[in-house]
């Protein structure tokens, strides 16, 4: 396993813009009792995330750093599913970059949003074997 201190980012500087990565809209809302609000909402492709158990039944975990949160994170696999490829597909393709695992088997089991202010629709798959 990799040393944590190996995968630390250092944050160099922020800035307020995005930087051509994400795509951030400013949304204006009319509420039912006429106030009017703005939302920053993240707008993105298809993403999938894998629940992968090995024969044995051990879940599968990778180590990223994530800049959001400023740490390594362990977490599922999974990331985008680009234009034109099947979910499965996708699925399938992230678990063999980010863990070096084949699925035995694999099965879409749910579809939700990203998150409340995003547009990304993130499917769950689950890997077996």
């Amino acid at each position: 396993m990799t040393e944590e201190s190996n995968l630390k980012w250092t944050l160099k500087s922020e800035r307020p813009e995005p930087a051509g990565y994400l795509t951030v809209r400013c949304r204006t809302y009319v509420q039912p009792d006429g106030r009017e609000s703005d939302w920053d909402i993240l707008v993105g492709p298809r993403m999938v995330a894998v629940v992968a158990l090995t024969e044995d039944g051990q879940g599968i975990l990778v180590r990223q750093y994530r800049p959001g949160p400023g740490t390594v994170l362990a977490e599922l696999p999974g990331g985008l599913v680009a234009d034109g490829e099947e979910v499965a597909a996708g699925a399938a393709r992230e678990l063999l970059e980010e863990t070096g695992y084949e699925a035995g088997s694999l099965q879409i089991v749910a579809t939700t949003y990203l998150a409340s202010f995003a547009t990304h629709v993130r499917y769950a798959a689950l890997a077996r074997e």
